[in-house]
């Protein structure tokens, strides 16, 4: 009588040598991990500074402005008048209260202060950010 011999199953040294390869690579996703979540933040970051850019050119572009209940109104030297405020989750630009522009997304919360020399802008993102800006007037 022969004996049939089946080699094909998994055997222990196979479940060790898994687990070993499991527990070796378990690090290194951990780091993939942390690392793709500040990139993430980066990626916020970014777009806030991309905001206050657009911010700064849009005040000095223009010969006025006013701040009325966390709402940014300015006269641009063409005559327009511009509108930035806080809509739900987004920062808005509104031009001759046509149409709008999104400036920023996932937003908490917006503030103006005004200061002696321009004002400051403070944002709060809904993954709890925080940044301020002082954006400087030259024309007062």
């Amino acid at each position: 009588m022969a004996f049939l011999k089946n080699e094909t199953g998994f055997t222990l040294i196979n479940t060790l040598l898994s687990f070993v390869l499991i527990t070796c690579s378990l690090p290194f996703l951990i780091v993939l991990l942390q690392k793709s979540q500040e990139l993430l933040n980066l990626e916020e970051e970014l777009s806030v500074q991309h905001f206050f850019y657009f911010l700064q050119d849009d005040v000095k572009r223009s010969i006025d402005y006013q701040i009325i209940r966390d709402e940014l109104y300015m006269t641009l030297d063409t005559g327009k008048q511009v509108q930035i405020g806080r809509n739900g989750h987004v920062i808005r630009r509104t031009v001759d209260q046509k149409g709008y522009e999104i400036y920023l997304r996932n937003v908490q919360s917006f503030h103006l202060y005004n200061l002696k020399y321009g004002f400051l802008v403070s944002i709060e993102m809904t993954t709890g950010g925080q940044y301020e800006k002082e954006i400087i007037f030259y024309n007062k």
